[in-house]
């Protein structure tokens, strides 16, 4: 629970800035209520990007949301509805602002919302620091992503005792997945895909794992995943194929109900880390120490792989050879798998 001496009753409507990945959202979440708690009576905003909204349903500490769209060059339907949003958080007339992306794009966007009062770190890649009011210095060189954010909000005022994930699962998305499920209660879930085909674990890996364990497998991705999840349900001997078939409470709720779940370093893995589901986690291009599932190193319910690369992590999202990711052998997944079972 956040420090109550610290609040700000002064202040009526706050703006929150997080608009990238899914697993950028999970890592913020720790740091939801507590802002929430720092400013008890303003309205709480969020600008994200609409995909990722169906996290927060049901969530009480976000009172409105506004929805971010990417700038595409020389698309002028992105141009007017950048301009849309622009003028849509000036007539809010936000009191605070809080950029938790700091980019020069979201710090511009701070800026241009005309709040009095703007805050972001002040040592990130970029130099969003120009555009802040308030500009706090966070140590981030070693430390996970969520540390990172926390260390934000207690500069902030915020106190954070304990590390939660306030996720929750509405009864619709858990029938909806009862009926894709038909029969299946006992099931490991696979998500093959990531956003970064570097990270991916080859398909005749996954493949040869679903062949190798003894429990109904379900795969699932989002809908520009499909060729890669055909191809490994064609290679493999049985497994359930929910690719394309869920929304993100959906997800949430297939993840939940998981035995356990194996997965590429993706948005749905952090789900499943932020919902204490045994979890092996397979790492290549990217540091699991920076953006691994949190609390790997401690946590009895999750387990990191990665191989013995020399160049890893290199952060390619292009690479001839992902030797990173092909050394890591189907033995040693089933066995960390067999682990947590």
């Amino acid at each position: 629970m956040a420090d109550t001496t610290g609040t700000k009753r002064n202040i009526r409507k706050v703006l929150l800035i997080k608009t990238s990945s899914l697993g950028d959202i999970i890592h913020f979440l720790p740091c939801l209520r507590p802002i929430h708690d720092l400013y008890p009576d303003a309205e709480m905003s969020m600008l994200i990007q609409k995909e990722n909204a169906g996290l927060f349903r049901n969530n009480a500490d976000i009172d409105r949301f506004f929805f971010y769209e990417p700038l595409s060059a020389g698309n002028m339907s992105s141009l007017r509805n950048a301009v849309k949003l622009i003028k849509s958080l000036r007539q809010e007339q936000f009191d605070v602002v809080i950029d938790y992306q700091w980019l020069m794009r979201t710090s511009m966007i701070a800026f241009l919302s005309g709040a009095p009062e703007r805050i972001g770190l002040q040592n990130w890649k970029e130099p969003s620091h120009l555009f802040y009011t308030r500009k706090v210095y966070v140590n981030h060189e070693h430390i996970h992503a969520v540390e990172r954010n926390i260390h934000l909000a207690e500069a902030l005022g915020a106190r954070i005792e304990k590390v939660e994930f306030p996720l929750t699962i509405d009864s619709s998305a858990q029938a909806s997945v009862h009926n894709l499920l038909g029969d299946t209660v006992d099931y490991i879930l696979l998500i093959p895909a990531s956003r970064w085909k570097t990270k991916n674990w080859p398909e005749q890996h996954f493949a040869s794992l679903i062949n190798k364990l003894n429990m109904t497998c379900v795969l699932t991705g989002g809908k520009g995943d499909r060729a890669i999840i055909d191809r490994i349900k064609a290679a493999s001997a049985s497994a359930i194929n929910l690719c394309g078939k869920t929304d993100l409470q959906q997800l949430t709720a297939l993840i939940a109900g998981a035995k356990a779940v194996v997965s590429s370093d993706s948005g749905p893995m952090h789900i499943a880390a932020a919902l204490d589901v045994p979890l092996v986690a397979l790492f290549g291009p990217t540091n699991p120490v920076k953006t691994g599932p949190y609390g790997w190193q401690t946590g009895n319910n999750m387990k990191v792989i990665t191989s013995n690369a020399p160049c890893q992590p290199c952060f390619k999202r292009e690479c001839s050879n992902p030797f990173c990711m092909k050394d890591i052998s189907v033995d040693t997944v089933y066995d960390a798998l067999k682990d947590l079972l």
